[in-house]
């Protein structure tokens, strides 16, 4: 048989072969722009890539990616990251956190923050800290202003070397009060005061009272008083 004889050897798989010449679907790829970054609507850039469903990569080695400009991430859905070693991040210039909704942080390990440079704190809304263990805080120099405070507790403990108030109203309500002072010095311009029961134990009490006005309903007191009894014996001389 010859070869050259006129006679179809092969099938086409298509009826018309004149179709042949038709371009497939280019979906979103812009054909009069395929020169330019912009060729893919919504994906600028020299290299884009569109993908219309789920994309999984397995990367069995090391991975590095250096990105010379900048670099904008969007998830329009939630996202999930695990780190099942060590993560570090490091920002050379202003980083900015910002977070809408509530946000829940879970620090199983111990965790320490360095503040190298002023740390400021601003809460536009109440705050709330329970601390079910000790707390513990060291300040060299602390400067404490506000409206209100209030402090409830079961046991209150405070030692200062040096401790010094100024107070210009000053109320306090106590159930029982016990205080051991060694030295007690201060100057009162007026001490106006009612005690129902008052039994102080005091080793040096320096006390300078300008107006002292104190009624007091019970007063106990305990005094040791020595006298001493002359007797004179007169001599009288015939």
């Amino acid at each position: 048989m010859s070869v050259f004889d006129g006679q179809t050897k092969v099938g086409l798989q298509v009826a018309d072969p004149g179709t042949d010449k038709n371009l497939p679907n280019l979906g979103a790829l812009a054909l009069p722009m395929m020169t330019s970054p912009s060729a893919l609507p919504g994906c600028t850039g020299v290299e884009a890539g569109l993908i219309k469903g789920d994309q999984w990569d397995i990367i069995q080695g090391n991975r590095q990616v250096m990105i010379f400009q900048n670099w904008t991430q969007t998830t329009m859905g939630s996202k999930t990251c695990t780190v099942l070693q060590s993560r570090t991040t490091t920002t050379i210039a202003t980083r900015t956190d910002t977070t809408i909704g509530p946000g829940v942080y879970t620090n199983v390990g111990p965790r320490t923050h360095t503040y190298v440079a002023p740390h400021i704190v601003t809460h536009a809304a109440p705050q709330q800290r329970f601390e079910p263990t000790a707390y513990m805080h060291m300040i060299v120099s602390q400067l404490w202003a506000g409206n209100s405070m209030q402090n409830i507790g079961m046991i209150y403990f405070q030692f200062y070397a040096l401790y010094t108030t100024i107070t210009p109203m000053y109320v306090n309500a106590t159930g029982v009060n016990l205080a051991m002072t060694g030295i007690n010095g201060h100057v009162e311009g007026l001490d106006n005061g009612t005690a129902g029961l008052d039994n102080d134990l005091e080793l040096i009490n320096n006390k300078i009272g300008v107006l002292e006005s104190k009624p007091q309903v019970i007063e106990l007191s305990t005094e040791i008083n020595i006298q001493v009894v002359s007797l004179a014996i007169n001599s009288v001389c015939f």
